[in-house]
């Protein structure tokens, strides 16, 4: 079997109980941008331990307080703001749209030239110098932004668009597990099942190499295993999941993303939470993805016979998804049957135009079976 050659981004990584605090009183950045989420600027105890107590004397300034996904309206808006204050530091403190607008506004800052048709061709944008640096501090466990070359932004017509390019890679990732507290039950569970989409997809993509499959298989294992002890409160099973997702976050970096990404376009239709919808796909891409080594060793790590049939490691998933009360179709959810199936062909033809050529995953429908898995993301099929 040969192995192409794969280069590992070697930034910072902190972590820790009060970590961001700890950055933010050593950090020697003479000018610091923040990029935060509205639940960080209605917290009055992180506003002031970190701005009242910490930034009071520095010169610090919010850039933009995230609510929800970026566009590129509201981007516009923020790009003009950061290229105004000139800061040699972004920290930004959130979830993967907190983060992502970060990166964006980094390679606008560092890159004042660049169009936003320049910045969406995929890994072709020009070195930036490094005149700033990148602090991500990611507040949920799922995305992995903060080990990623990624951002997402919402385009003019409300369809997601993608900046790829390792350019936006944080120069510091920063896992302060005190934020992890007061996470709600539906971020715990959205945001995990996305983690576990991660992994299992860098895990087994035809681009994925040893150091991505090994830190994959112990992320799934942990998720598996932790994602109902977190949500019932167990906060050491908290700190692991957030552990996990940053390393699935490490391996779609150098893995890729796959099938349930590939195939979750009805998300953007019926604006559903991105963990949601690509969780719910998940299980019905496995019949492509099987039989792999990566399921084996998957089974037999979780006290499966790695000798039966993998589609029992799918039976596996279904039980963490009662566990965790997370739906199994689009019609458990409550989404219209008729507003669904009208569009059903479009999300087919979406896939074989955009996404056949591009997906890297180990195995790829054709369009018959790619019908098949949108008319069971609808129905259920257990």
């Amino acid at each position: 079997m040969s192995h192409s050659i794969k280069y590992y981004s070697a930034g910072q990584l902190i972590s820790g109980d009060h970590a961001l605090y700890d950055y933010c009183i050593n950090s020697n950045a003479k000018r610091t941008a923040f990029v935060i989420s509205d639940v960080i600027k209605a917290d009055n105890v992180i506003n002031h331990e970190l701005f009242e107590e910490i930034y009071i004397k520095k010169d610090a300034r919010i850039i933009a307080i995230i609510a929800k996904e970026p566009d590129k309206k509201s981007m516009d808006m923020y790009i003009r703001d950061m290229k105004d204050y000139q800061p040699d530091e972004i920290i930004a403190i959130g979830g993967g749209s907190v983060i992502d607008t970060a990166k964006t506004l980094l390679l606008f800052l560092e890159l004042p030239h660049l169009s936003w048709e320049d910045a969406m061709k995929y890994y072709q944008v020009e070195k930036r110098p490094h005149h700033t640096k990148l602090v991500a501090c990611p507040t949920t466990s799922g995305t992995g932004s903060e080990m990623t070359g990624a951002a997402m932004i919402i385009n003019e017509s409300g369809k997601k668009t993608m900046i790829l390019t390792n350019e936006v890679l944080p120069d510091v990732a920063i896992l302060d597990f005190e934020f992890l507290k007061t996470l709600p039950p539906k971020v715990i569970i959205y945001s995990g099942i996305d983690a576990l989409s991660h992994a299992i997809e860098a895990a087994t993509d035809v681009i994925t190499d040893p150091i991505t499959q090994f830190i994959c298989i112990q992320s799934i294992i942990t998720l598996i295993n932790d994602l109902p002890k977190s949500l019932n409160g167990d906060l050491e099973a908290r700190v692991r999941v957030h552990v996990a997702s940053m390393f699935a976050g490490l391996g779609i970096n150098h893995g890729g993303c796959g099938l349930s990404h590939d195939l979750n376009t009805p998300g953007e239709d019926f604006h559903l939470p991105h963990g949601l919808i690509t969780g719910m796909v998940l299980p019905y891409t496995l019949d492509c993805l099987m039989p792999h080594p990566v399921f084996e060793t998957l089974m037999s790590q979780l006290g499966m016979d790695p000798k039966e049939n993998q589609l029992a490691f799918r039976n596996r998933l279904w039980a963490l998804y009662d566990d965790l009360e997370f739906p199994k179709s689009l019609k458990e959810f409550g989404i219209n049957e008729t507003d669904y199936m009208k569009k059903l062909e479009y999300y087919v033809e979406r896939f074989e135009n955009n996404n056949r050529a591009n997906s890297v995953a180990y195995g790829i429908p054709n369009s018959d079976q790619v019908k098949e898995i949108f008319t069971n993301l609808y129905y259920g099929k257990h």
